[in-house]
Order: C-alpha cells, then sequence, then structure tokens
C-alpha cells in the first residue's frame, strides 16, 4: 500500500475510479440520441463506461463464432434484412427499428407470429396490417421507446404465460400515459416472434 502510494506520488499521478454501467442500446443509437457517448469523464476524474445491455452476447451459441457479437438486426449485402430475437427485448427493438424506417412488410415477413400472421391473411392481409401500423405509429413507437429505455431500470414486467406466451409491459406507475398497454410474444421455431399489441 505504502509503495503504491511513493510511486503515485513520484509520478504526479491522482487515483482515479472507473464505473461500468450497462444501457438500453437505443442510448447507443444515433438515430435516437445525438453523439451517443460510451465514455465520459467527471470533475472528480471518474470514468464512466457506458456498456449496452446487449452487448457481445454468446447467448446460446457454440464453436469459433461465439466471440462475436449477437446481431438482433442484420442488413446482408444482396438487401435481405434477417431479424433475431433470442429475448423478448428483441422483439420490443426490432419492431421499433422497423416502425422508424416504416418496414411494415419487414414486420409482417419475419417479427409476426406464424398464429398472428394466418389470422391476418384470413382476413384483411398485408394491407390492414400496414394500415393499422400506419395508423398507430407514432404512438406505438413512443410506447415502445419508453419500454426499451425502462429495461436496465426493471421498469418492465416480463410475465410468463401458458402456451410459450410472454407479456411485456410497462409497470403500472408508468404505464398510465400510453395507449399502449402490453405486448405478448410467442417462443416458435427458436426465437420469439411478436404475437399481439393490446
Amino acid at each position: 500500500m505504502v509503495l503504491i502510494f511513493m510511486i503515485v506520488a513520484l509520478l504526479g499521478c491522482k487515483p482515479y475510479r472507473i464505473e461500468r454501467h450497462r444501457r438500453s442500446p437505443i442510448f447507443f443509437n444515433p438515430n435516437f440520441v445525438e453523439n451517443p457517448q460510451r465514455e465520459v469523464t467527471l470533475e472528480d476524474g471518474t470514468v464512466l463506461i457506458f456498456d449496452s445491455v446487449l452487448a457481445k452476447s454468446s447467448n446460446r451459441r457454440r464453436g469459433g463464432g461465439k466471440s462475436t457479437p449477437f446481431k438482433i438486426r442484420e442488413e446482408l449485402e444482396g438487401g435481405e434484412i434477417i431479424l433475431r430475437a433470442l429475448l423478448p427485448q428483441h422483439v420490443l427493438l426490432n419492431l421499433l427499428v422497423c416502425l422508424r424506417n416504416e418496414e411494415y412488410e419487414l414486420v409482417y415477413d419475419k417479427l409476426l407470429a406464424g398464429q398472428t400472421r394466418e389470422t391476418y391473411e384470413a382476413g384483411e392481409g398485408l394491407e390492414g396490417f400496414t394500415a393499422y401500423l400506419t395508423r398507430h405509429r407514432r404512438d406505438m413507437a413512443e410506447w415502445l421507446t419508453r419500454m426499451i429505455a425502462g429495461l436496465p431500470l426493471q421498469q418492465v414486467q416480463m410475465t410468463r404465460l401458458e402456451g410459450n406466451v410472454t407479456r411485456c409491459r410497462l409497470r403500472p406507475q408508468f404505464s398510465s400515459q400510453f395507449k399502449f398497454k402490453s405486448l405478448d410474444v410467442y417462443w416458435e421455431n427458436g426465437q420469439y416472434k411478436l404475437l399481439m399489441i393490446r
């Protein structure tokens, strides 16, 4: 201890503290936050380092590729977009980005649960689905943004229901100002899919 103090005194360096904090990925997206910062130094010298709650996950992957970051959205060279959702949170993030980009057909084809798509196909189809999302785009995006921001703070309840369904909703003290109240996801073929929004 004395030796460390002497070295610090000799070198004229001040000790400082590093704090790591995990935040929602939305805080690092330049489309939502202007000049997102991953590192901030406070006046007292404390260094705050911010990482995404989804950063560098190797969840459920094996072999040599497990060290590469898990991508919930991947745009291939040919223009195809792949959406992945190993957690209910991934559905929230993918849906928000698709709403922002007005990619309604992508949601319909890649993010919807099979039974939800079948219901639409038996009725209004893609046109009805697109009309619904277009009509409610702003309210839905505000609600999803608030839910995603509340994930690291545990302001979102994830409730397992029967039949591989998980319900995501803001805790009651945060939800009153929003039109939408819950989003159900369904575990289907090794991924979560969007089942229903209420």
